[in-house]
């Protein structure tokens, strides 16, 4: 397994990818055992190794903060990937009671949603989601998560998707959108397990926009209830209903990008993240961003969602403490009596 030379912020050269590579060397859960092992050297190679990891860690979150995502290429390795997989395999076998249904769940096609809290109170949920929950779980995305989300958050999905061409052919797997996780901040991992071009299934993602939904919503505060529609024509639209003098000129230019890729779909792709297997794609839902159609062979991927503070008192009461978690479930059943 080898590390990519790419410098942070370069733009790889790729057809029909406008994608930042964030390639960071030995950013990957296996190596945890290796960076343990360093620990028993002198305390200068230790000290040398923890400046190297937050160096490292920063400049993720400063992409994401910039473009709204970021790029980990080599993020694990083939064993571990074919672990993942199995997994996968064994849950959408098995069905667990832990694991929502869902509509894209048919023929060769699964999409597994697992809510940490049905997990943890699944006798088997533990063991039989392990290498999803430790390939996430780990130190270094947890310091991450923090610099971007701030301290406290939480996890509110852990997901395998597979998707086949028999099942979705040219449909979209999803359409380009926002997710507004309640006006919170949430930062979602895409993990691909297997090589994902824009002939199945890549992730596209709009640089920027991130920063511009946010303004959007701010701006249109109906727009952020969860039962507004969320994709980018009807954000459009609402932009087109009130005009765009609220916009910055970079912005209103970024808004007339988004109406020709609304109105020329292919110009879309030009954002697709082509990637190879083991590549990790960290981005922030509120972006715009949707997955491309399935053509041929399939997409694999294991997803997760990092949400913030606030999502995670007013959603996952499990992940707080004793006394904060009777709070957040006080709370939530004063808003629930309330509406």
């Amino acid at each position: 397994m080898t590390g990519s030379n790419l410098a942070v912020g370069q733009t790889e050269k790729r057809v029909g990818t406008k994608a930042q590579a964030i390639a960071i060397e030995n950013f990957i859960p296996k190596m945890t055992f290796h960076m343990q092992a360093l620990l028993c050297d002198a305390q200068r190679d230790n000290r040398v190794e923890r400046r190297r990891m937050s160096v490292e860690l920063n400049q993720v979150v400063g992409s994401i903060k910039k473009s709204g995502f970021a790029v980990i290429d080599n993020y694990c390795d083939d064993e571990l990937l074919s672990a993942l997989c199995e997994e996968a395999g064994a849950l959408a076998r098995s069905k667990p009671n832990f694991i929502k249904d869902h509509s894209m769940t048919h023929g060769n096609s699964f999409l597994l949603n697992m809510v940490p809290a049905r997990v943890q109170g699944d006798r088997d949920g533990a063991e039989q989601t392990a290498y999803i929950r430790g390939l996430f779980g780990n130190s270094n995305i947890e310091k991450l998560a923090s610099q971007y989300l701030g301290g406290g958050g939480g996890v509110s999905n852990y997901i395998y998707h597979r998707a086949c061409a028999e099942q979705h052919e040219t449909q979209e797997l999803f359409p380009l959108h926002y997710d507004n996780f309640q006006n919170c901040y949430c930062l979602k991992g895409f993990l691909y397990l297997e090589y994902c071009n824009i002939s199945n299934g890549a992730l596209r993602f709009v640089p920027g926009t991130h920063r511009l939904v946010r303004k959007f919503l701010k701006i249109n505060r109906r727009a952020s209830s969860s039962t507004q529609e969320n994709k980018l024509e009807a954000m459009l639209d609402v932009i087109g209903q009130n005009g765009m003098s609220s916009y910055s000129r970079t912005e209103q230019e970024l808004i007339e990008k988004l109406r020709e890729i609304s109105a020329e779909p292919a110009k879309s792709l030009e954002y697709a993240i082509e990637r190879k297997a083991g590549s990790l794609v960290l981005f922030d839902t509120i972006g715009i961003h949707g997955g491309v159609s399935v053509a041929r062979g399939e997409r694999w991927i294991a997803r997760f969602h990092l949400v913030d503070r606030k999502y995670r008192f007013w959603n996952h009461p499990e992940q707080e403490g004793i006394i904060m978690g009777l709070i957040s479930r006080i709370c939530r059943k004063a808003r629930r009596l309330g509406k």
